[in-house]
């Protein structure tokens, strides 16, 4: 894995990733959960690009089978979205709303931890780091945000509009998915030049 050599404020000012992950490593971590919980939260991650808290706050209600949809409460302006799901989600979200007895679709384990009821951002966390660890990645690469960013490079990558992929991610202006565009074609650039420089290196 690449870590740019920039510091942390930096990295995060610029719009950059501090690592950049690899799609069969995403595949492989989405399907690690061994919880149908964890599956799903995980799948959702993957599909949606869903922030933490929005993922967190998820309610079973919000949850369309029928029309392949999720509900978010959009974590920055505080106003609710619906998201298109793929089948293979909806039929893990299936058998797994079957299974809980709560408004939430992922509440919490521990109440101690929760006042709210539902899934923390640090259990969410927690979550991906530990399944990432199970296969043998590094747990310091991981964090659900990476999945936000996975999706975009996938959606660029598939040429898919830069007004999709606004609305997808919701973010306030064009302006922003394009500075967020740029900085993964400048990730991605980045890899092919360093594998290309470096494969020989050793």
């Amino acid at each position: 894995m690449i870590g740019f050599l920039y510091e942390k404020t930096e990295w995060k000012e610029m719009g950059l990733a501090r690592y950049i992950l690899r799609q069969e490593d995403f595949t492989r971590l989405v399907e690690a959960p061994y919880l149908l919980r964890d599956r799903c939260i995980m799948r959702l991650l993957y599909v949606t690009g869903v922030r933490s808290r929005e993922l967190c706050t998820i309610q079973v209600k919000d949850v369309d089978l029928e029309n392949r949809t999720i509900r978010i409460l959009d974590s920055k302006k505080k106003r609710y979205f619906t998201l298109p799901i793929d089948s293979k989600t909806c039929k893990l979200l299936k058998e797994y709303i079957s299974t809980i007895n709560s408004r939430w679709l992922f509440p919490s384990i521990s109440t101690k931890k929760s006042k709210t009821g539902h899934l923390t951002k640090d259990g969410l966390l927690y979550i991906v780091k530990f399944y990432a660890k199970a296969i043998g990645l590094d747990p310091d690469e991981w964090y659900p945000r990476q999945f936000r960013r996975r999706i975009a490079r996938y959606w660029i990558k598939n040429k898919g509009s830069l007004i999709g992929l606004q609305q997808l991610l919701r973010h306030k202006n064009f302006v922003t998915t394009a500075i967020y565009v740029d900085s993964i074609r400048f990730e991605d650039e980045l890899r092919e030049e360093y594998d290309k420089i470096m494969e020989g290196s050793s």
